[in-house]
């Protein structure tokens, strides 16, 4: 399929999985995809981000660059994420054109582009997240399911205008959810997703181009491995298998 052509290289939208610091870089599916296609990637995922924000980084940072294909990584708290960020947002004609991020601060804003500053932080959070979720089971995540139709309506309304905004800057979108954690740890995924199937069914009629990732979650025999058990996030395991899916699509 031509649409499909990847001409220079790939940028991708995200939030902690894409970001994907549970896993070496070298192991994180953005890093995979861009070596197996052959083409520079720019990893521009940012952990608690949504749709709302990477409408930002659309108008004001992907603009900057040549690559005419862009991937959006989705998780099921971006329809509540979007509504939180519009309540607080600076408001133009109905559009957030800023999120209040807090005062400024030297001392962070120099710690930021330390590495060994950021790495310690890193651990840090990583730390946090072992001791707050050491008793949870895959079941705290049954929520994965709960979103109403004025949530869902709203995330596609915005991600229908990203769409709008990449096609006006010459490039193309394409979109995938990541399949429901708490139905692959049974290795049962994932006929019963059926925010998958609602969010593909309303992106698709919007125009919106897509990537099927569920199918190649579903025929792992390694369901159980793709999650880490105490977080939310995909192990390396998880990231190949999501490579491998994006990876198939453009070369079809």
């Amino acid at each position: 399929r031509s649409h499909q052509n990847i001409t220079d290289s790939i940028v991708f939208l995200g939030d902690s999985f894409t970001e994907a610091n549970q896993v070496l870089y070298e192991d994180s599916f953005v890093n995979l995809v861009g070596i197996e296609l052959g083409v520079p990637v720019t990893n521009l995922g940012v952990s608690s981000y949504s749709p709302i924000i990477y409408r930002l980084q659309v108008m004001n940072i992907v603009n900057k660059y040549k690559s005419n294909t862009i991937i959006m990584q989705i998780y099921r708290n971006d329809f509540n994420d979007d509504i939180g960020y519009f309540d607080y947002g600076k408001i133009k004609d109905g559009k957030v054109v800023a999120i209040d991020g807090g005062k400024n601060n030297l001392l962070i804003s120099l710690l930021r582009k330390s590495y060994l500053a950021r790495f310690i932080r890193k651990s840090q959070l990583l730390i946090s997240m072992l001791l707050e979720s050491s008793t949870k089971t895959t079941t705290t995540y049954g929520y994965e399911q709960n979103v109403s139709e004025e949530k869902l309506a709203n995330t596609i309304n915005i991600i229908s205008e990203i769409n709008d905004i990449l096609t006006d800057q010459g490039k193309r979108l394409y979109v995938f959810l990541i399949p429901s954690k708490s139905i692959t740890k049974t290795g049962t995924c994932c006929d019963e997703d059926k925010l998958y199937l609602r969010f593909y069914k309303s992106l698709n009629e919007e125009g919106v181009s897509t990537i099927n990732v569920r199918d190649d979650f579903a025929s792992s025999k390694m369901q159980e491995d793709l999650f880490f058990n105490i977080d939310i996030h995909l192990t390396t395991v998880g990231h190949a298998i999501l490579a491998k899916s994006i990876i198939n699509f453009f070369k079809n």
